[in-house]
């Protein structure tokens, strides 16, 4: 596999997580942060008309799916509050009468049903109503990342809701992306990458694997794990705000999983992810995470040499540290 070998130092805007090595506190080794600025780079890329295909090749992918989703979410949380253009297509497309959870200013959660959508003073509005004898309406830009599909039919109270409390953002989450950012992060939701893999692992890494970083500055140390920052939809439930969606490489049905949505980048975790829905995505931002221990490396591999070989031939710079052990390749290509 051609390699990439442009170096550069780490990036000063990626977070210090730490493990715990019996009882004393490691920084994340090299690789770690080799992936995190790969998924940070790759979400900071401007490109029209064009997307960029990265190919890894690791003597294990263990955690790599997960820091690659981390650099991505990472790179956009520090984002512009208001909703991307992506959010707000898939909130004009749902239908009249969808059950949605609205996150409010004031950190509660009110559910309702959409009713219209108006324009007022120039201004999109989504009128949602909240009570048999309520409607609010709310400026599209702004609240269009803070609006979720219910999992379920809601029931609206007859006269008016206070809402849900929702958690406050964690200490680890303050401590890896700033406490500002953070507040917007429990509230905003936007669909920056789709991770294509066994499930079940994704989720176990994501989910059960304790991480640190000093909190905020201080000299306390803060506990939290991968899926603080990642907010995988499936992991966490449809009515929580979210970042990122997982979907099992079995699945035969993605767009169900997406809601018919073309992910910005899509992270195959995996060989038979890859070569199973590669071509399901061909607008995506790809990265094909591959295990040299697989029985479809090889396949694998001759797939991904195949399409380098049609890549557009652009002059573009992705300069990025490669550790040792790590093999990488990257191209550009029309869609």
């Amino acid at each position: 596999m051609p390699l990439f070998l442009n170096q550069t130092k780490m990036l000063e805007t990626l977070p210090q997580i730490y493990y715990n090595d019996k009882n004393n506190f490691q920084l994340l080794p090299e690789w770690a942060y080799c992936y995190m600025d790969l998924g940070y780079k790759l979400a900071s890329a401007v490109c029209t008309g064009y997307r960029i295909v990265v190919g890894v090749s690791a003597p294990t992918r263990a955690f790599a799916c997960c820091l690659v989703t981390t650099g991505i979410a990472i790179a956009k949380a520090n984002s512009a509050s208001d909703s991307d253009d992506l959010q707000i297509r898939h909130i004009l497309s749902l239908k009249r009468g969808t059950s949605v959870h609205v996150r409010m200013d004031n950190n509660r959660k009110v559910r309702g049903v959409i009713e219209a959508l108006k324009e007022q003073n120039g201004l999109q509005q989504i009128v949602i109503r909240t009570a048999d004898a309520e409607t609010r309406w709310f400026p599209l830009h702004r609240y269009a990342s803070r609006i979720t599909v219910a999992e379920h039919d809601v029931n609206i109270p007859e006269k008016q809701q206070r809402g849900r409390l929702l958690d406050s953002p964690s200490d680890f989450l303050q401590g890896c992306i700033g406490a500002k950012a953070a507040q917007n992060y429990i509230l905003d939701s936007s669909f920056e990458a789709l991770l294509v893999g066994k499930e079940s692992f994704i989720r176990h890494e994501a989910c059960d694997v304790p991480f640190w970083c000093n909190s905020l500055g201080k000299s306390v140390w803060a506990k939290g794990c991968l899926q603080d920052i990642m907010r995988v939809r499936s992991f966490s439930g449809a009515n929580k705000s979210f970042r990122t969606q997982c979907m099992s490489y079995a699945s035969d049905a993605p767009e169900k999983r997406i809601e018919s949505r073309d992910p910005p980048i899509v992270v195959f975790d995996g060989a038979v992810a890859f070569l199973k829905h590669a071509q399901r995505f061909t607008k995506s931002h790809q990265i094909v995470l591959l295990d040299r221990t697989e029985r479809q490396f090889t396949d694998a591999i001759a797939l991904m040499n195949q399409n380098y070989a049609y890549r557009s031939d652009v002059d573009f710079k992705f300069p990025i540290l490669i550790p040792d052990g790590i093999e990488m390749m990257i191209y550009w290509e029309h869609f």
